[in-house]
């Protein structure tokens, strides 16, 4: 592993980031909707106290965030991949006859930084949609709730 992050160039170290911070936030909102699950009050009475849009909030903290990780981590790998194929390249125009371990170097870069990248944004694709039915499911309960509440 250690050997990938050191192949894979610079683009993998923000990848990494992205991965620690996606991991943070299923973690984080994993808790949050298994504390809801044992306490299924808890969110009718922020939405009586605070309103719907503030129940809203607290539901989907981390959504946007995640939401951007999945979106920007396959274009780091993408940038990883065009930066590990220019290093390629420019071995191949140094010299009439190119090192194939300088090639091949560039070429592990590329592919490493890709996978990464994939792997980061379909790690976090996964508990996102989850997420978001979670919440989707909760608001119309939740609406419903004071609707019925209301009406009484």
């Amino acid at each position: 592993m250690t050997e990938w992050l050191q192949k894979g160039g610079p683009v993998v170290w923000p990848l990494l980031v992205l991965s620690l911070v996606a991991t943070t936030i299923v973690v984080d909102r994993a808790l949050f909707w298994a504390r809801a699950r044992r306490d299924p009050s808890r969110l009718e009475r922020v939405a009586r106290s605070r309103g719907l849009e503030v129940a809203e909030r607290t539901m989907a903290r981390g959504m946007v965030l995640l939401d951007t990780i999945i979106t920007v981590a396959p274009m780091l790998g993408i940038l990883g991949t065009v930066l590990g194929i220019i290093d390629s390249f420019e071995v191949l125009a140094q010299d009439a006859r190119p090192d194939p371990i300088g090639v091949t170097g560039g070429i592990a870069e590329a592919l490493i930084t890709t996978a990464l990248g994939l792997v980061v944004a379909l790690c976090a694709v996964l508990p996102y949609n989850w997420f978001r039915s979670r919440i989707g499911e909760a608001l119309t309960d939740l609406e419903l709730d004071l609707e019925r509440e209301g009406g009484s």
